[in-house]
């Protein structure tokens, strides 16, 4: 089965917060973006160019420019009649959503092959350090899904959050902000030179968490066992090495390969010299982060291959042909 081929497109570089999980401190392409919205000419001819089957919207943050977004989705829609996969990622600060934004969102969705295409996110720190940030999150959860307008949410796997709620509680709070999809992504502390020891008991604390949270969440509404399971299953993509030619971002400067967590100013270049032979689904990393590579210091892979083993082998039992990588 053909890849589908991925286009991230970099709306925006500005955005009203300053989260500490955000991976594009780490991202040179990201850091050199203008301050404005990116050009829609060039995403239309880009579009054109590579014909891909699932357009991200990304930033910084993409809804603050609704226009923009409706501008490429209306174009495409017009000159294109096969449906295709959109989606965003918004961090829902807003005290009040414009209507431009609600079409934008509304549009989004009609178009879209998957029912759930808009992301936003839940984490413990954000609620912290921004006043008044939860109740506005909660409120757009509320009148959005009031609207008819299904949200998914990645929740980031800090340690506050996991020493202080239970994956049933995790659940619970998913439910009753009325999530329609559940992404886990973890979040590892460590700069270059950090005590690999300490950030080894990090991942398998976060890796424990996340195969407790597969037992509960049911996985129609998990995006995890959808996406790495449909991978699995069909032999799609998740960013490895050999397919990273499927999968593209668009800057207002350039267009490049790979997924935007490709781009940083990390030693990827020195890993990357030492080459090793890698299957489909184990990242060119492999050997060096053993599949627990963690995204603020080395941002390559979000998911820890031995979580994705335990959910396709353990959790879901896959029967006949398997695309993942063989133990090595």
């Amino acid at each position: 089965m053909a890849s589908p081929k991925i286009l991230y497109i970099v709306i925006t570089k500005n955005c009203m917060l300053s989260c500490p999980f955000c991976f594009n401190r780490f991202v040179d392409s990201f850091s050199k973006c203008s301050p404005n919205p990116i050009d829609v000419d060039l995403v239309m001819s880009t579009i054109d160019k590579i014909h891909p089957e699932i357009i991200n919207f990304i930033g910084g943050e993409p809804l603050l420019y609704p226009e923009t977004m409706l501008d490429i989705m209306k174009r495409y829609t017009e000159s294109n009649k096969n449906k295709i996969f959109w989606c965003l990622s918004t961090n829902l600060f807003y005290k009040e959503l414009s209507d431009k934004q609600i079409e934008c969102l509304q549009y989004m969705q009609d178009i879209s092959l998957e029912e759930v295409t808009i992301g936003t996110s839940y984490s413990t720190d954000r609620f912290k350090d921004v006043k008044g940030y939860k109740e506005i999150f909660l409120n757009n959860m509320n009148r959005l899904d009031d609207l008819g307008i299904r949200i998914g949410v990645t929740v980031t796997l800090t340690e506050d959050l996991i020493d202080s709620t239970t994956p049933e509680e995790l659940y619970k709070k998913m439910i009753s902000i009325k999530a329609k999809a559940i992404n886990l992504e973890r979040e590892i502390h460590g700069e270059e030179g950090a005590d690999n020891k300490e950030l080894i008991k990090q991942y398998e604390k976060s890796d424990e968490y996340m195969k407790e949270c597969f037992k509960i969440i049911p996985q129609d509404m998990n995006y995890q066992y959808k996406r790495f399971y449909e991978a699995a299953y069909y032999g799609v993509p998740v960013f490895c090495n050999d397919c990273s030619s499927s999968v593209f971002t668009l800057y207002d400067h350039g267009l490049f390969s790979g997924c935007p967590l490709n781009n940083h100013k990390s030693n990827k270049d020195a890993l990357a010299n030492k080459k090793s032979e890698c299957g489909c689904y184990t990242c060119q990393y492999y050997f060096f982060c053993k599949g627990d590579c963690e995204c603020n210091r080395q941002p390559i892979c979000s998911f820890p291959k031995k979580t994705m083993d335990y959910m396709l082998h353990v959790a879901l039992k896959i029967k006949g042909p398997r695309y993942i990588y063989d133990e090595q």
